[in-house]
């Protein structure tokens, strides 16, 4: 994770990487699903994240966008988040 930073707008920002480890069922077999995914924090949501400890788990909402116009790329910009969410990760996707 980057240090808290702020844009020349005044804007607060954190670039960091968000792992995720955990066990999905597909086609009624099990399949674990480890990955790492870019993610930026902006404005409160940033502030916020600078105050909890690194490796914190964190349940996040947000939108995926090209990390730069016409890049295949893609970044999470995470909108807000909770700690603490529980034992049991939640995976949901709109299309």
């Amino acid at each position: 994770m980057q240090a808290l930073r702020f844009t020349p707008g005044g804007v607060a920002m954190i670039d960091a990487v968000l792992s995720h480890r955990s066990t999905q069922h597909e086609g009624g077999h099990p399949r674990q699903i480890e990955l790492d995914l870019g993610a930026r924090f902006a404005d409160r949501a940033a502030e916020r994240l600078s105050r909890i400890p690194l490796g914190s788990a964190l349940r996040v909402q947000g939108f995926l966008a090209p990390r730069r116009r016409g890049s295949k790329a893609l970044l999470l910009h995470v909108t807000d988040f909770e700690t603490n969410p529980g034992p049991a990760p939640v995976v949901s996707a709109s299309l």
